[in-house]
């Protein structure tokens, strides 16, 4: 047993001596090419300056926006001042109309102020309020020549809750929305967080994320099918039907939306508490399907389309706290009002998206190509540093890298 234990040992010794021999010639190096890479990323890294550019000072760069642009131009400018002379923009598209936010707030001011977590949602049209105007005198003789009044962008309502879960709870609020700011979610469940907000990989969910099953085979993004309300497996014709209801109900909930003239839509962030709040694009009031079929072949009509603007009320989207607070003083008989100034603002000039391409050639293995990169645009809600200013910037910073070493 010993003599077994010794010569695994020097078996052990034989196979580790040549690695920490090289990984000593290595470090000992300073011309080795990956001490070099090392050393210029550890100690030189320009990575975070270039985020915080890109996240910091640029900001939202909601697709086909003008921040969008910007940032595709000033990462092929910062490319270029590193040395690297081939960066340029290909365009790609046409996309749609951009949309930017110039001016937004939102809080209730009746029975008590009470400002508020919210945000806009990606293409929502402007809240549009147009001033009284005073009643001309039929015996002044003067013509004044004054402007035509320009809509204002703030507006102060009653709020209502649509409390509607199916088709039917809709009936009862027809005739009462022209005006008002509407609620439209239920409130949402706030569990008590235990868990820390970040946690490393090990060996062992490492090594369970790549024994996973590929999606569709019972592994990742869905594979396992939905489940109902009982938590019985769902079939394919049961989802089919849940998303036909799904969609006709949001359809239906919109259409009355727009055609009452409601004055603003307002749904809960779907996730986060805390104050994260997850905002995404404006909701389309749709077509009604009357079948599955024609759910799945109907021409919708997107949020960014210059058609979609008409089928839209403004909206925004407020964090869970804030949204259930509302909820629960409507239900305790408080009678809301909320005052939301919202003015944005379309780009239709430009409808073209743009990607930055720099090509690094390589001394040899001409016939062999590495791709990296991340995508520019974000949503309007944030600055874009993880979803995925990270991934430009890591990106960047790898070309960096190769260009100052001269490898």
């Amino acid at each position: 047993m010993i003599k077994r234990q010794i010569s695994a040992v020097i078996l052990l010794l034989a196979l580790l001596v040549p690695f920490v021999t090289f990984a000593q010639q290595a470090a000992s190096n300073p011309n080795d090419p990956i001490v070099r890479i090392k050393d210029e990323g550890m100690n030189h890294s320009q990575v975070m300056q270039t985020l915080s550019y890109l996240s910091d000072v640029i900001g939202p760069r909601l697709t086909a926006s003008p921040n969008a642009k910007r940032a595709n131009e000033w990462t092929r400018e910062k490319l270029a001042s590193w040395g690297l002379e081939n960066a340029h923009l290909e365009a790609w598209g046409p996309f749609g109309r951009g949309w930017t936010l110039k001016r937004f707030s939102a809080q209730v001011v009746e029975p008590q102020d009470i400002p508020l977590i919210a945000y806009p949602k990606a293409w929502s049209p402007s809240v549009k309020v147009m001033p009284a105007t005073a009643i001309p005198d039929p015996k002044s003789k003067k013509k004044t020549g004054a402007p035509t009044p320009q809509p204002g962008s703030a507006v102060t309502a009653d709020v209502i809750f649509l409390d509607a879960k199916n088709e039917a709870d809709l009936e009862k609020y027809k005739g009462q929305l022209k005006g008002k700011i509407v609620l439209i979610s239920q409130p949402v469940e706030i569990k008590a967080v235990f868990d820390p907000l970040g946690t490393r990989r090990d060996e062992k969910n490492l090594l369970t994320l790549a024994n996973a099953l590929p999606p569709g085979q019972g592994g990742g993004f869905g594979g396992g099918g939905g489940r109902g309300a009982g938590g019985a497996q769902m079939t394919p014709q049961e989802r089919q039907q849940q998303l036909f209801q799904q969609t006709v109900f949001t359809a239906k909930r919109m259409n009355l939306l727009v055609d009452e003239g409601a004055a603003a839509a307002v749904d809960v962030s779907p996730r986060g508490t805390g104050g994260t709040i997850f905002v995404q694009q404006a909701t389309v009031a749709q077509p009604i399907p009357a079948s599955i079929e024609e759910m799945r072949t109907m021409t919708r009509l997107l949020y960014y389309d210059p058609k979609a603007e008409a089928k839209m009320v403004p909206q925004l989207t407020v964090a869970a706290e804030h949204y259930n607070r509302l909820i629960r003083m409507i239900q305790q008989g408080e009678k809301l009002k909320m005052t939301v100034d919202l003015q944005v603002e379309y780009q239709d000039k430009d409808d073209i998206g743009y990607t930055t391409i720099f090509l690094f050639a390589g001394s040899d293995l001409e016939d062999e190509i590495v791709m990296l990169g991340g995508h520019m645009d974000s949503w309007q809600a944030g600055t874009g540093a993880t979803d995925n200013g990270a991934g430009v910037a890591v990106a960047m910073e790898a070309m960096r890298i190769l260009q100052t070493l001269g490898l």
